[in-house]
């Protein structure tokens, strides 16, 4: 009996044996193989038609061309300025200067404080010549005292001549005389006497002949403010002052009254600083809640218009 042969045996390789040799690529049965990945850098080089290659390096040369824009445009601002003289001494001022033309009612527009108290808003400048040829100016505004008071007050101040027609020396006083500082420049920059008015003032030179302490007003003959073409001329004048971007509106609210609220209030002289002035306003207080209590001054119906706050006459900016 014939024994059949016995059938080929298989080969069995366990899980986890399969061997390490990738398996060559298969394509698709009935399709294109499939388009090898071509390296980065090459695909970057590839010319394709209608396009035009950019060569890598051009990345890196606009990124250094704009440090190079960058470093000139800070080099042409410092040369502006390092061109600047910001000595008074180099400042112009206004050419043939006529006292007549410029006297009138002026608002100002803006200002420049200077160290120390100073009018805040509402502040209207009446200039007059008289007979003799002296110009004198009266101004009226209102401060801020201690963060929350608010003060109105009145100013009067004669102008003295100096060689420049442009250039005055000016002296405030008023009932409250004690708080007097003193003389200060005041010079005109520059006007065309119906319409805007650039006024400046320095009161304490540095070493270099520069100003540490100074301020300025831009007036109007308009409350309502300056033309395009005024404004484009006193941006110029402040610049050549050295004080660009740093003066600040004035607000013109109209919020004035008329009659005193306490009889016999005195002036605040405001170009003065210093014990004086702190004494004047604590005694004003005192005062005010003395007569409080008397009922001299009876109920106050506007809590914003403070007590002791003295208005003066018709016109001033009081709390009405």
């Amino acid at each position: 009996m014939q024994v059949p042969p016995a059938p080929p045996l298989r080969s069995f390789t366990p899980r986890g044996y399969e061997s390490a040799t990738p398996s060559p690529r298969r394509y698709k049965a009935a399709g294109r193989p499939r388009r090898a990945r071509l390296p980065s850098s090459t695909r970057a080089r590839t010319r394709r038609p209608g396009l035009r290659a950019v060569p890598l390096p051009v990345g890196r040369f606009l990124g250094k061309m704009k440090w190079v824009w960058a470093l000139l445009l800070l080099a042409a601002l410092g040369s502006g300025r390092a061109e600047r003289d910001c000595r008074v001494s180099s400042f112009r001022v206004k050419e043939n200067f006529d006292k007549a033309r410029f006297s009138g009612t002026w608002y100002a527009m803006a200002k420049k404080d200077p160290e120390g108290l100073f009018l805040q808003d509402n502040i209207v400048a009446e200039f007059s010549v008289d007979e003799t040829g002296q110009m004198s100016a009266t101004a009226k505004g209102r401060v801020r005292l201690l963060n929350n008071w608010d003060v109105c007050a009145d100013m009067v101040g004669t102008f003295t001549d100096t060689e420049d027609p442009a250039k005055f020396k000016m002296k405030y006083w008023g009932v409250a005389s004690f708080l007097q500082k003193g003389n200060d420049d005041h010079w005109i920059i520059d006007t065309d006497y119906d319409t805007y008015a650039v006024q400046y003032s320095c009161r304490l030179l540095n070493l270099d002949g520069t100003c540490a302490d100074s301020y300025s007003f831009v007036f109007s003959r308009d409350p309502n403010g300056l033309p395009p073409e005024a404004q484009k001329i006193v941006r110029q004048r402040q610049e050549e002052l050295c004080l660009a971007r740093q003066y600040r509106l004035i607000v013109h609210n109209g919020e004035r009254g008329a009659g005193s609220r306490e009889q016999g209030a005195s002036w605040l002289f405001l170009q003065g600083s210093g014990f004086g002035l702190w004494a004047h306003v604590l005694v004003k207080f005192i005062s005010s809640v003395t007569q409080r209590k008397q009922g001299v001054l009876g109920p106050n119906p506007d809590p914003a218009c403070p007590d002791f706050s003295p208005t003066f006459s018709q016109g001033s900016c009081g709390c009405g």
